[in-house]
């Protein structure tokens, strides 16, 4: 049972956050990626942190140690927090922003692919 969730945790914790980045950068465009859309995106990891930190006391049990108060304070703990969802803030801009580069990059490629077509198909 050790060597299956050794494999689960190196696919939910290394291997989909990387396919999920180039999935980003390659289709937010498509997605219409906003600033709303990224705050709602921030939605389920603030609410998955409060409902661990409710939870947690009550069975005395934290999943990560960086949610875990008694293992370093709560003022650290919360620091942490903040700069983790700044992090992510950050991160989700910098991808969108990258991936409204590459869709404009790609539009004009496609604009001069459609010129050079039609310039061709009139003989010259």
């Amino acid at each position: 049972m050790g060597d299956e969730r050794g494999w689960v945790d190196d696919v939910l914790q290394r291997i989909m956050p990387m396919v999920m980045i180039v999935d980003w950068v390659l289709a937010p465009v498509a997605l219409g990626m906003s600033g709303r859309l990224i705050a709602g995106r921030l939605v389920y990891p603030l609410g998955y942190g409060a409902y661990t930190l409710i939870r947690g006391p009550i069975v005395d049990w934290y999943p990560y140690l960086f949610l875990d108060p008694r293992q370093q304070g709560h003022v650290s703990m919360a620091t942490g927090l903040v700069v983790l969802v700044i992090g992510f803030a950050l991160l989700a801009v910098a991808v969108a922003a990258l991936g409204a580069l590459c869709g404009r990059r790609r539009g004009a490629d496609e604009r001069e692919s459609d010129e050079m077509t039609w310039l061709s198909n009139r003989g010259g």
